[in-house]
């Protein structure tokens, strides 16, 4: 008798044990994601970078985001109605959302996260709130909330604007929007994750779940500090990372990995310094574009277009100018960029400088990151800036009104053009998706002969994800929209 019980009892710790390691295994998946910038603490209002933007899409949530087919659809919010000719609407919020600590999801966190996205970005994110009642008055002092923006009850809240805006529901999609609760001097949200602890060396984030997830979901996220796309290419590789965002085709041969190609709504975007003595006048600014853009070519670097479903976005990028070569003189310039653009790879530079040569140009490039980027181009500390823009919806009009309308959130530069500003009003003025090309067409051409700011193109970037993993489809407004406690694993 006591051999058998020995026998059931070594018998139930093998199955104890067995069971405990695929608890573990389930329950303890680790996906393992690259990011440029660790950051220790993310407050929703104050992103300005995509790894940032990637760490809150986990912790925090919005009213609203976009399906993989960019329908919009509600997340925070149940339900909305639009009523008095567009200039109220009306959104009902859920009641079963908790922040991590608990503490039950109100209507009034939503208006509370409204007047701090003003109160924040002030001006710069009028072309979203600018025209709800009382915004100016609110920004300026005036009034300490904004008038336009009140609570019905404690899961509905009112919107009113002074004109209506249609794309105002679709910008409630953006990380800016995100509903935070600050508890303790830190920022927590909804969302499926919440941050856990940062490695003492500052090169490993992670992330825990706080809500019971599917048992095949991550329950951890490691984000690694990354050093650079080579280098994040051999830890793909080395099967040191589960899932990597990149826009070169020709990383990846192992077979422990699927490739995904995405359709990626970013423009590239070159701003010149037009207070600079070089690019006073517009010839100048307009040929160093043309020879950018064809060095680049030259170099092997392909320039898309961006497919917003529109009759002209076939054409927005199109150019028939010819960059003229010259070897008389050389002009010495500093091109800096964003380490999130997504475009320059040691190699390709090489090849894209020595192009710029032959048309007259010295040029060097210096990589930053996004905030001392924008810092740089603010204070007119740069001759030519190379960034990428990601849209917050799939418009145009997300396209052109931040960035090109005067002091808008984008616009860093300072670039100003009353025509253009105008065009953009009209163009918000219309719901005929005709009658807005004719006025984005306009916009392009003024632009194409002033060349302060100039569309170089889009870009298409393929996903590589462990086997080990799954995928749903992707929406194309960058992979930090991704939801990764959407991935399945596959053990």
């Amino acid at each position: 008798m006591k051999s058998l019980l020995k026998i059931v009892k070594t018998i139930s710790t093998v199955y104890v044990v067995i069971f405990i390691m695929t608890i573990s295994q389930v329950y303890g998946a680790v996906l393992r994601v690259p990011l440029r910038i660790l950051p220790e603490k993310v407050d929703p209002q104050k992103i300005l970078d995509i790894s940032t933007a990637t760490v809150s899409g986990q912790i925090f949530e919005t009213l609203y985001d976009f399906s993989s087919e960019h329908t919009l659809r509600p997340v925070l919010a149940t339900s909305h109605s639009i009523t008095n000719n567009g200039k109220t609407i009306d959104i009902r919020i859920r009641e079963d959302k908790r922040f991590s600590d608990g503490t039950t999801l109100h209507a009034y966190h939503v208006v509370n996260m409204l007047n701090r996205v003003a109160q924040v970005l002030k001006k710069e994110i009028a072309w979203a709130m600018g025209d709800i009642e009382g915004f100016d008055d609110f920004i300026s002092g005036k009034d300490k909330t904004i008038r336009g923006v009140s609570l019905i009850n404690k899961s509905s809240i009112r919107i009113k604007f002074a004109k209506p805006f249609s794309h105002f529901l679709q910008t409630l999609s953006s990380s800016y929007f995100a509903v935070g609760l600050e508890k303790n001097g830190k920022w927590i949200g909804t969302g499926d994750y919440h941050i856990d602890t940062i490695s003492a060396d500052k090169k490993i984030l992670i992330l825990k779940s706080i809500k019971k997830l599917p048992t095949d979901a991550p329950s951890e996220i490691n984000f690694i500090k990354s050093e650079g796309p080579e280098k994040d290419i051999q830890l793909l590789n080395e099967q040191k990372i589960d899932l990597l965002s990149t826009d070169d085709l020709k990383v990846v041969s192992s077979s422990q990995f699927k490739q995904i190609k995405q359709d990626y709504l970013q423009a590239i975007i070159m701003v010149i310094n037009h207070k600079n003595h070089n690019f006073l006048n517009s010839e100048n600014r307009c040929n160093l574009v043309r020879s950018l853009r064809a060095s680049a070519v030259d170099a092997g670097h392909n320039w898309g277009t961006m497919d917003l479903r529109l009759p002209f976005s076939k054409n927005l990028f199109a150019t028939n100018d010819v960059a003229k070569k010259q070897q008389k003189n050389t002009l010495k310039i500093a091109i800096v960029s964003s380490e999130s653009a997504g475009l320059f790879w040691n190699s390709f530079n090489d090849k894209m400088l020595h192009n710029l040569l032959g048309y007259g140009y010295d040029a060097k490039i210096e990589s930053h990151p996004i905030s001392t980027l924008i810092k740089k181009i603010k204070n007119n500390d740069f001759n030519v800036a190379i960034y990428g823009y990601l849209l917050d919806y799939p418009s145009p009009d997300a396209l052109f009104y931040p960035l090109l309308f005067s002091n808008q959130q984008y616009n860093f530069s300072g670039f100003s053009n009353k025509d253009i500003d105008q065009l953009l009003i009209k163009s918000r003025s219309v719901s005929n998706k005709s009658e807005q090309s004719r006025y984005y067409q306009q916009l392009m051409q003024i632009l194409s002969k002033d060349c302060s700011i100039a569309f170089l193109g889009g870009q298409k970037i393929n996903i590589y994800i462990s086997r080990k993993w799954t995928m749903p489809k992707a929406s194309a407004l960058g992979f930090h929209r991704v939801k990764l406690s959407e991935l399945r694993s596959t053990k």
